[in-house]
């Protein structure tokens, strides 16, 4: 029942469960479906139990303290682009931080390896978690903007060039961004910064 309801997330968003629908799925009466797990917000429960134990700890990858950060805010950005359900689940019931929280136990070690105490070592958690958090914002607004066909800035750079900007800028700001290397270049950035 549950990899039933998780599929039918996957393919729809937690607005497409219902117990309807998923006792029509799996072939039996909704009444069933109540008695086993309760109501959905009991079943939403059960699937947030599940993707959480599901997720693992993070273990950081590198030779040196920056990379080691890097890797375990790389591993949390993919982890959720690769299955944004699990967040759009954990969040269904009030515990969406949860999905990053072993991510920021990870980092907040890295941090101190490197050195790093106190206020200076939240600060870089923070800032490491803020930063992967915008660019899930972004990669998730992207997959939405195409299935939605909306507008993006890339169009406007195209339809609406303003005169006073130099011209390379605006030949690059007319181009797809490549979000990954975006990501990693801005992470890069800011670890060694905050190093």
């Amino acid at each position: 029942m549950l990899d039933t309801a998780l599929a039918m997330i996957e393919a729809g968003g937690v607005g497409a469960l219902s117990m309807r629908k998923l006792a029509a799925e799996l072939g039996v009466a909704p009444s069933s479906i109540y008695w086993h797990v309760g109501g959905r917000e009991q079943l939403l429960g059960r699937l947030a139990d599940r993707v959480l134990a599901d997720l693992g700890a993070f273990v950081a990858s590198g030779d040196d303290p920056a990379t080691r950060i890097m890797s375990i805010a790389t591993a949390l950005r993919a982890q959720i682009m690769d299955h944004p359900s699990r967040l759009e689940i954990t969040a269904a019931v009030g515990r969406g931080p949860a999905v990053s929280f072993p991510a920021q136990v990870a980092l907040a070690r890295e941090v101190a390896a490197a050195g790093l105490e106190g206020e200076a070592a939240a600060v870089a958690v923070r800032d490491v978690m803020f930063l992967v958090g915008s660019y899930v914002t972004l990669g998730l607004n992207r997959l939405d903007r195409e299935r939605l066909n909306r507008v993006s800035t890339r169009q406007l750079w195209n339809s609406e060039p303003p005169d006073d900007v130099d011209p390379a800028v605006i030949a690059i700001m007319r181009a797809q961004a490549e979000l990954d290397e975006v990501f990693a270049h801005t992470l890069d950035v800011l670890v060694h910064g905050l190093l």
